[in-house]
C-alpha cells in the first residue's frame, strides 16, 4: 500500500453544503406548493446527484413537478452556491499536507459541474485538484465505479495506489467496485452503522485522519501547515 492518488467525494466530505441546499430546495418547495422539509432530511438526501435527490424530495403523488423542480432549484442553488457552505474543519490543512508530499489530489462528485467548478473556486479549493470529474465525464453515476474508474485512467494512477474517500454508501460503493482502497468518513451525512456494514477499508472521524493514512502508507512524515 503506497497511495499516489486520493479522490474525494464533495458534499459531505470536503464540504459542509446541506445548509445551502436545504434553504434552495425549501425555496424550491414553496414555489410548488410544497411545504418545507426539516434540514436533517435534506442532509439524508444529499448525494446521489440531482435527478435522483429530487426524487427523494418530491412526494411520489406529485412526480409530475419533476422537471419544474430540477429548473427552480438549479436557478436558486447557483445563486446561492455558497452562502452559508463551508469547507469541513480541517479540510484545507490536510489538502495542504497531501499537496506537500506530492500526491495527486481529484474530486469525484455527482454534483454538475458547473455547480461544482465554481463551489471549490468560491471556497479557493479548486487549485489543490488537478482533476474535478462530475457525472458530465461518464455514463454512471455513483455507486457505479464509472468516475473512479476513469479518474484513474487520465492519471495513470493502479488501483492499489488510490485511495477513494468519502460520506455515504454511494461513495463506498463505487470505490470497491472499482477496486480502488475506501476510506468512509463519519463527519459528513452518511449514516455511520451503514458505513460500517460496508467495511470500507478505513473510517474516519475528522479530515486530518486522512492525511495520517495517506502519510503512513508512503511512510512519510506529515508536513506542518504554515
Amino acid at each position: 500500500m503506497n497511495f499516489r492518488l486520493l479522490i474525494f467525494d464533495l458534499d459531505g466530505t470536503l464540504v459542509d453544503s446541506a445548509e445551502d441546499v436545504h434553504f434552495c430546495l425549501n425555496q424550491t418547495r414553496a414555489k410548488l406548493g410544497l411545504p418545507p422539509l426539516s434540514l436533517e432530511q435534506v442532509r439524508a438526501s444529499i448525494g446521489p446527484g440531482p435527478y435522483k435527490f429530487a426524487e427523494i424530495v418530491i412526494p411520489e403523488e406529485r412526480q409530475d413537478l419533476f422537471d419544474e423542480f430540477i429548473r427552480l432549484f438549479r436557478q436558486c442553488y447557483m445563486a446561492h452556491l455558497t452562502d452559508r457552505t463551508r469547507p469541513f474543519h480541517g479540510v484545507r490543512d490536510t489538502l495542504k499536507r497531501m499537496r506537500d508530499i506530492d500526491l495527486i489530489l481529484a474530486v469525484a462528485t455527482n454534483k454538475p459541474r458547473r455547480f461544482t467548478v465554481k463551489l471549490l473556486k468560491d471556497l479557493n479549493l479548486l487549485d489543490y485538484f488537478t482533476h474535478i470529474l462530475t457525472p458530465e465525464d461518464v455514463p454512471h453515476r455513483k455507486p457505479a465505479p464509472d468516475i473512479i474508474l476513469k479518474a484513474l485512467e487520465i492519471t495513470g494512477t493502479p488501483a492499489s495506489e488510490t485511495l477513494f474517500i468519502g460520506d455515504t454508501d454511494n461513495d463506498i460503493l463505487s470505490g470497491k467496485a472499482a477496486g480502488v482502497w475506501t476510506c468512509g468518513v463519519t463527519y459528513g451525512y452518511g449514516p455511520v452503522e451503514l458505513l460500517k456494514k460496508l467495511k470500507p477499508d478505513f473510517l474516519v472521524d475528522r479530515p486530518d485522519g486522512i492525511s495520517e493514512i495517506a502519510a503512513s502508507s508512503r511512510k512519510e512524515r506529515i508536513p506542518e501547515v504554515e
